[in-house]
């Protein structure tokens, strides 16, 4: 009987060991699949930034064929003229929107620092700008960011401030009567 118990623990440990090679093999697959992944992704977005650069440097818009074949920057035959490129400037991007939101955000809670009124309103709009930012290419996340950090500051000394006076208001009732 005992070599049989051998044999089974033998024959256990072997299972362990085999379940344990094949999650390793099932975790590098995970992990390469997860990597290719990224990989196409990150091939897609240097794909679009290469499509806009082109854009960009092509001048697409009104009058360009015309400016391109006459051969000569800033003058085109249309009732639109296009400047030409001054040299040693780089075009700037025009693909990237800013928001009001993050502004007014930003504008309110430096305010709201001062007066605490409008610290509430920085919040929802600090709010707003993010919500309105996610996944999208928008210059004044940090505007937004910095005019919740500050609406908050601001709402929370608003609150502390209320909730005083109401103690001090209940306490004066209080000996007064």
């Amino acid at each position: 009987m005992p070599p049989f118990n051998a044999n089974q623990q033998q024959n256990r440990q072997q299972l362990q060991i085999q379940q344990q090679q094949i999650r390793q093999q099932q975790l590098q697959q995970q992990i390469l699949a997860r990597h290719h992944i990224q990989q196409q992704q990150l091939q897609q977005q240097l794909q679009r930034r290469r499509a806009l650069r082109n854009a960009r440097n092509s001048g697409s818009g009104p009058g360009n064929a015309s400016t391109q074949a006459a051969g000569v920057p800033g003058v085109t035959a249309g009732w639109w003229t296009q400047p030409a490129p001054h040299p040693g400037y780089a075009p700037y991007a025009t693909s990237v929107e800013r928001t009001g939101r993050a502004v007014t955000a930003l504008v309110l809670g430096i305010v709201g620092m001062c007066t605490l009124i409008t610290a509430p309103l920085a919040v929802a709009f600090g709010l707003a700008a993010l919500a309105g930012a996610r996944g999208r290419e928008v210059r004044g996340k940090g505007m937004a960011v910095a005019g919740l950090v500050l609406g908050i500051i601001g709402t929370i000394i608003l609150l502390a401030l209320i909730v005083a006076v109401a103690v001090a208001v209940h306490r004066y009732h209080l000996r007064t009567s």
